[in-house]
């Protein structure tokens, strides 16, 4: 090849190069900005850690000596023994925010450019299953507003790396968008055995009943009760088996839950069926948990129960007509049934109290009417109020009830059932009234609710059933406290590791 040939593609090598730069990048002959971002040289991922129910926020660190709009582009996947999933895109922008709706462990993918140059960068992220096993907290504020609260009972591996103790509030606002619950009537762990075992969790306010995932508090469905009767405003949720059910005392009507399949319905045997009160006894017999729904009506004087072989409605009568009643709770089994304890005043002697037991309210026909104890008090017993519910601690024999911040010991079989109201068991600040009692007969503990009265704010104490005796009165430490975690507290439940 002569030397005129060879000069000619030199030159147009050269003018091809320049034709490159030019066309396609901004820079041309000026320098290339630098941009980095902080953590994306090294071999492994950054890691990051959130509680489920947290907001998951990234913020890189990002260096860039340009003047470009820079682009941002961020991917989620899973993450699991080392293996990156599928990425979809969140965000466009600069920082993460972004809500998981179940714990483990996934990786975040950041890419970031100005169109010309761009860098990428990877990020470990770890979310702690908040709810796998503790404590779920029902409460409302002064103003109506519905918070449903949870306390971790955390793992022996997060209390030796010195993980602060996780409680949560408003956890279903935090784990489902657009909805603010308002005057939460209740909430229950529901279990269905067969045809395979399934956990739910139900809370009800006024108007609907919501059904959650008991992992993770999304919703899975919701019941509107209007769907059955217009107009319906529930006052009281209760658990019942497979078939919850919400009463609205105005309109004295009932829905009925079915925790299978979430659909409601009116239960014909509850049709018509009024009541005060309703005292709900729970008990554990071949490995299920059972209700025992004692229906009160004040006025009359009457306990009222379900037949659950007939489907009738069976009442106490004018038994209890000449006496208020006081309370209503369970014996523990008397082979294979409870009977039930109804504690009454007399309504013409003050400090004469009564505690009938019968063997079943359906069954008085048959077995009469029961049993009647006279128990003597004076002005200085401490003496339950009306529709004081009284916690049972069946591995001890022994119930326990609360009047304002303390916490006295029932025994019925004793000579003085009710001890003077200066020989209480456990007693709590003059600022905190009790809410809430219950005991939990697994691990046979009480659980306690108190409400701080200056704040209105809801604390829960746990103590060893074993302990709480009247001669032990000054010596009893809870086991456990969790003070302002929540509003004002109604209930407790106990959630396992599901």
């Amino acid at each position: 090849m002569n030397k005129k040939h060879i000069l000619f593609l030199l030159s147009v090598l050269l003018f091809g190069l320049s034709s490159c730069i030019n066309d396609e990048s901004s820079y041309g002959g000026n320098t290339i900005p630098t941009l980095t971002i902080e953590g994306n040289n090294n071999t492994d991922m950054p890691v990051v850690n959130f509680n489920l129910g947290e907001d998951c926020v990234i913020r890189p660190t990002i260096q860039y000596s340009g003047n470009s709009p820079l682009q941002y582009r961020w991917s989620i996947g899973t993450y699991k023994d080392g293996v990156k999933g599928t990425l979809e895109q969140v965000s466009t922008d600069q920082n993460l925010t972004y809500k998981f709706l179940s714990g483990g462990t996934y990786y975040a993918h950041l890419t970031v450019t100005d169109g010309s140059v761009g860098v990428a960068a990877d990020y470990q992220i770890n979310i702690n299953r908040t709810f796998e096993k503790g404590y779920l907290l029902v409460s409302n504020d002064p103003q109506g507003k519905g918070n449903l609260a949870f306390v971790k009972i955390m793992t022996p591996e997060e209390i030796a790396a010195g993980i602060p103790q996780i409680s949560m509030e408003h956890i279903i606002e935090r784990m489902n968008e657009n909805i603010s619950l308002r005057n939460i009537k209740g909430a229950i762990r529901g279990v269905i055995t067969w045809p395979t075992t399934v956990h739910r969790i139900l809370a009800s306010t006024e108007d609907r009943c919501y059904f959650f995932d008991p992992n993770t508090f999304t919703i899975i469905s919701n019941i509107n009760y209007e769907d059955v009767f217009r107009g319906f405003k529930a006052t009281g949720f209760f658990a019942d088996g497979y078939s919850p059910f919400v009463y609205d005392s105005i309109a004295k009507k009932f829905v009925n839950l079915n925790l299978a399949y979430m659909f409601p319905y009116e239960y014909k045997s509850y049709k018509g069926l009024t009541f005060d009160d309703c005292f709900q006894c729970s008990y554990t017999a071949w490995g299920n948990t059972n209700y025992t729904n004692m229906f009160v009506d004040y006025g009359t004087s009457e306990v009222k129960e379900l037949d659950i072989n007939t489907g009738d409605i069976c009442t106490t009568g004018t038994i209890l007509a000449e006496e208020n009643i006081i309370s209503a709770f369970l014996t523990g089994p008397q082979g294979y049934i409870r009977n039930e304890l109804v504690l009454t005043v007399s309504k013409t002697n003050p400090s004469q109290y009564y505690l009938h037991e019968f063997a079943g309210i359906p069954y008085i026909a048959q077995n009469g009417p029961g049993t009647k104890t006279a128990i003597t008090v004076n002005s200085s017993t401490a003496v339950p109020q009306r529709g004081t519910r009284f916690a049972f601690s069946e591995k001890n024999n022994r119930y326990f009830y609360p009047i304002d911040n303390r916490i006295y010991v029932f025994l019925p079989s004793a000579a003085a059932p009710m001890p003077q109201q200066n020989e209480w068991a456990i007693t709590f600040s003059e600022g905190e009234i009790i809410t809430y009692m219950g005991v939990n007969a697994d691990s046979d503990e009480l659980y306690v609710a108190t409400c701080t009265v200056a704040t209105q704010r809801g604390n829960f104490y746990i103590y060893k059933c074993a302990d709480i005796k009247t001669d032990n009165q000054g010596r009893i430490t809870p086991v456990a406290e969790y003070r302002n975690v929540a509003d004002r507290i109604s209930s407790i439940i106990y959630k396992p590791s599901l």
